[in-house]
């Protein structure tokens, strides 16, 4: 996979020309639910068509049950723009059995396209209603859901796999008035980072574009660079927004609106997503290039917010050391993505504190001899010759550091 896969919920409105506007934001992927029209109805695959002349693929969405999906006899594989099935939305584990058993009609019907399941975070497995508790207690029961739907589901698909997440880690308390990140955003990705590896999946993740319920705020544009340059830093290889249009009702309150609105129009947050994605392209072309290593994770000389704190001091499967650079110090906490191609080395180093304190990180990195090296950052490269650089990143920002040669003997 050579470039970022961007994919939304919800689907946009059943016109040609939503459809366009939505691939005009830097998406990939359309997701096409039961919003407008029932699945398999001629109006339903129309919504196909419109994503193949819009340059877009498409994933029918979410069956949520085995049933439904035997009783949808339209043929999707006719139609250049399907992708394939994002089969079940959050299921408890109860559910993997029953999915699994799903797959041979699946790769019978649908040879060569993509069966997926996006699985609930951290936080939402406490909600999981389950008959028994062994995966409500704790991370480590969360591993364990992980886990056991990578034996049960994940590693009988013969086809291209992806395992998926939900996280959405933007909260605020009104009443407190107390803004901070969820706080085991960067375990998940952990998680997710290590069974993907295993299992030869490739990682995805949903992110949070728009506020909804009692605690999830709303995104300013460099929360959006924060979640995708946090994300990538994990070997994440797919990004879905939720949400794309504004849903009603539920956790939706009239205050909450998306990147669409509920008359059809683009709003501000639209064009963050549209902004963020045309520069994250040159990004991830490049970063794509190369192998997911690992990713390391240093605590800042500033004492980090307590939910920043204590998700890093959880983490268990990250890197102790990178294999070209060293961070010697940072003043905020700092997430570096790992990647490797023959005996190159590439880094994605991100400022990892929550974007509404607005913290800058000044992050001072030795190279243990003078090496040439480049950096990416904010849509421009420069060519450095050092054995030491500092490198500066805004609240939510990343950069990518490329190191090209050794000079002299080769100290690494």
């Amino acid at each position: 996979m050579d470039k970022l896969e961007i994919g939304i919920w919800s689907s946009a409105r059943p016109t040609e020309k939503d459809y366009e506007v939505l691939k005009q934001c830097g998406v990939t992927h359309a997701f096409i639910d039961e919003n407008y029209c029932k699945r398999g109805t001629e109006e339903f695959l129309r919504l196909l068509e419109y994503c193949r002349r819009a340059g877009l693929k498409a994933y029918v969405f979410n069956y949520n049950s085995t049933q439904a999906f035997i009783a949808d006899t339209a043929d999707y594989s006719s139609f250049p723009a399907f992708e394939g099935l994002i089969f079940w939305d959050e299921p408890s584990a109860d559910k993997f059995d029953e999915i699994a058993a799903a797959i041979p009609e699946f790769e019978a019907r649908y040879p060569g396209k993509t069966f997926y399941v996006n699985l609930l975070p951290v936080y939402g497995i406490l909600y999981d209603a389950l008959d028994d508790n062994s995966y409500r207690d704790n991370v480590g029961a969360y591993e364990k859901y992980i886990s056991d739907f990578c034996e049960k589901v994940l590693c009988k698909i013969h086809g291209r796999r992806i395992l998926s997440v939900d996280y959405y880690a933007l909260d605020i308390i009104h009443e407190e008035n107390k803004v901070f990140l969820e706080g085991s955003f960067l375990k998940n990705l952990e998680i997710i980072a290590k069974y993907a590896e295993k299992y030869n999946a490739e990682p995805f993740l949903y992110i949070q574009t728009t506020s909804f319920g009692k605690w999830r705020r709303e995104p300013t544009l460099a929360d959006i660079y924060f979640q995708y340059y946090t994300a990538l830093a994990f070997g994440v290889k797919g990004i879905n927004l939720f949400t794309y249009t504004t849903p009603s009702g539920g956790e939706f309150s009239e205050k909450d609106v998306a990147l669409i609105d509920r008359n059809g129009n683009p709003t501000e947050k639209y064009y963050f997503v549209q902004k963020v994605n045309a520069d994250i392209k040159g990004v991830t072309e490049m970063l794509f290039s190369y192998k997911y290593a690992g990713t390391f994770v240093k605590t800042g000389v500033n004492c980090p917010e307590q939910h920043e704190k204590a998700d890093i001091e959880s983490l268990e499967y990250t890197l102790g050391g990178l294999e070209k650079i060293k961070i010697l110090r940072s003043t905020e906490s700092t997430v570096a993505g790992e990647f490797v191609k023959g005996g190159e080395y590439c880094y994605l180093i991100v400022n990892y504190t929550d974007p509404h304190r607005k913290l800058t990180n000044e992050i001072e990195i030795s190279f243990g001899g003078e090496v040439t090296f480049s950096v990416m950052q904010r849509g421009k490269i420069c060519e450095y010759c050092s054995e030491m650089f500092t490198l500066s990143l805004a609240a939510g920002e990343g950069a990518l550091l490329k190191v090209r040669q050794c000079s002299g003997n080769d100290i690494f």
